[in-house]
């Protein structure tokens, strides 16, 4: 009995219209959508530049958790304690390449390359890039962060002449 009820609700979610409005094309976002999601993502990197855990506080969702390079995972409180501590050690974050953005109803997923950098031991700048994994869920008319997996993209070659 079990069986048929799981076996009659997700035959249910997956007719059209039953568990999200139809779309074009699943799961792929419109123009409109990437450029809002963009501008969500820079106003997640400019606030953690800025140190300022207000707006991240409105832009992580209460359940937030950060799966990091370094397999430490954070949920919304660690993650703004550190921002605001003096471990935090990034002077400058700023997205780094485009937005791929997919939207499945009230849920989307954002994939782009964000760049930190701040100064290093000795005087000297250091620079990551780490590709970032965004899962947002919609909630009250507007976007939050419920997931973030974060992982270090290995440095660009350049060509020697």
């Amino acid at each position: 009995m079990k069986a048929f009820f799981a076996t009659l609700c997700l035959a249910l979610l997956a007719l059209p219209g039953i568990a999200q409005p139809a779309r074009p094309t699943p799961g792929l976002a419109s123009t409109a959508e990437v450029r809002a999601f963009t501008a969500q993502l820079t106003q997640v990197a400019t606030a953690a530049q800025k140190r300022d855990t207000a707006a991240l506080h409105r832009l992580f969702a209460t359940e937030y958790r950060h799966y990091a390079p370094d397999n430490e995972v954070m949920n919304r409180k660690a993650e703004l304690a550190y921002v605001s501590s003096k471990e935090w050690p990034f002077a400058t974050v700023a997205v780094a390449s485009p937005v791929t953005v997919n939207v499945y109803g009230p849920t989307a997923v954002t994939v782009a390359a964000v760049k930190f950098s701040g100064p290093g031991q000795a005087g000297k700048v250091f620079t990551s890039t780490l590709q970032i994994l965004a899962v947002w869920v919609q909630r009250d008319g507007r976007w939050q962060v419920a997931v973030m997996h974060s992982k270090e993209l290995p440095a660009k070659r350049t060509a020697k002449n």
